[in-house]
């Protein structure tokens, strides 16, 4: 089960339960925030032969759920780029969209056929309007998942076909290791232990990305703890610089996530540059 996305599971499970699941749908938001996982849990629920009672619960014991979580179901099909994510100029072509407008033609096994297309934005513009006209005219009994970091990647044809579920960055506790906790930490860490930390990720832009999202995380979090503590006598300092950290965060999350410039650079200079407390003050 997937931690976390309370409103996007439940919403998921009430079309379920109603019978009014779309034939498409677009999860957007960070990487790592936990689409894909959503994605495979709501696939399992509504191929779940023996489905359970709870919010898009399924048994995990049937033929349907073995087979999905070990991606060798007969009606669920991934396209997913990730898998040459040393080029990062993959990119989803026509052939991909046709095969896959093919497959939606045929008789599907146990009902639906799903496609979960991992990045959307790898679409090219041939693909993406082949794509659209599937939108346009389905075949068979279908359902499309698209997966996108951003949504302004999709094309405004597409975002309008489909239902769209934001997804936000969920920090669990427990899930950053003690000794990354504190690195990550931008609150009290010197100059030196963020460059060392820095070094440790030099070979990993995953990891580097996967900071940005835990970095926006807390300094959001206590963005929201200083507004919910605020008086009307006191002045907002540190919430003014959460807010300037928060906003340099996402700028350089942003900047990351181009293809151009060299991402051990940038996560560097970010990791030293932000921070969330008024100097004048230390």
């Amino acid at each position: 089960m997937v931690a976390g996305h309370k409103r996007q599971i439940q919403l998921l499970d009430l079309h379920i339960r109603a019978g009014t699941v779309s034939h498409a749908y677009l999860f957007s938001g960070p990487r790592h925030a936990g689409k894909m996982r959503v994605a495979l849990q709501m696939v399992s629920s509504l191929l779940c032969a023996d489905r359970p009672a709870g919010v898009l619960a399924f048994c995990g014991r049937c033929a349907e759920c073995r087979g999905i979580a070990a991606g060798t179901h007969h009606d669920v099909h991934i396209e997913d780029t990730y898998k040459n994510e040393e080029d990062n100029q993959a990119r989803i072509s026509i052939e991909h969209i046709r095969r896959m407008r093919e497959l939606a033609g045929r008789s599907a096994y146990g009902g639906t056929h799903v496609f979960i297309v991992r990045d959307a934005s790898r679409l090219t513009r041939e693909a993406a309007n082949a794509f659209l006209k599937i939108l346009e005219e389905p075949r068979g009994n279908a359902l499309f998942i698209l997966l996108a970091e951003f949504l302004e990647d999709i094309l405004p044809t597409i975002r309008s076909r489909v239902w769209n579920i934001r997804f936000w960055p969920v920090l669990e506790q427990g899930t950053i290791p003690l000794q990354e906790n504190a690195a990550l930490s931008l609150f009290s860490v010197p100059f030196a232990d963020r460059l060392r930390y820095a070094d440790t990720l030099r070979d990993n832009p995953d990891r580097m990305q996967m900071w940005y999202t835990e970095a926006i995380t807390q300094a959001s979090r206590a963005l929201h703890e200083s507004l919910l503590s605020y008086s009307p006598h006191q002045k907002q300092t540190e919430a003014v610089f959460l807010a300037r950290a928060c906003r340099s965060l996402v700028e350089g999350r942003d900047r990351f996530t181009k293809p151009y410039g060299t991402k051990r650079i940038l996560f560097e200079s970010d990791i030293l540059q932000t921070t969330t407390h008024d100097p004048a003050n230390s």
